[in-house]
């Protein structure tokens, strides 16, 4: 059988968001230009770390459901979780009696977030990279 040690765990789990951030990196590069070109990778490392703790809080805690809650934060902000204009989205977060699990309330999250991208393109609103209010 084999055995790990509580240091050979921890060694392995920062191997392993080592690995994710590095996958976010080119994702969110790639995904989000305009918004990452003003950040060095270590800056784009700290927002990932950020929006991995911050995603943990609402149970958000594989890599596809953070993948999608960092891609959210760059659309709306990286506080946008804190933020009373963006109490929907929280609101979709938090409610746990419609979607109990973690996976369908990030989706219904970023459908929210495309669709309000959407029309504000339609509108000729989107102002500053973020999705209006």
């Amino acid at each position: 059988m084999l055995k790990f040690d509580q240091d050979q765990f921890q060694s392995i789990g920062a191997q392993a968001q080592a690995s994710f951030e590095d996958r976010m990196v080119v994702h969110l590069r790639r995904f989000f230009p305009e918004h990452s070109a003003a950040l060095d990778d270590e800056q784009m490392r700290a927002l990932i770390r950020h929006g991995i703790e911050r995603g943990a809080r609402f149970g958000l805690v594989t890599e596809r459901n953070v993948c999608k809650y960092i891609d959210v934060m760059f659309a709306m902000g990286a506080q946008f979780d804190d933020d009373p204009t963006r109490a929907w989205a929280v609101a979709i977060l938090r409610d746990t009696s419609a979607r109990p699990h973690p996976s369908d309330r990030i989706n219904a999250l970023y459908d929210a977030v495309l669709e309000r991208l959407r029309a504000a393109a339609d509108r000729g609103a989107m102002i500053g990279g973020t999705v209006p209010t």
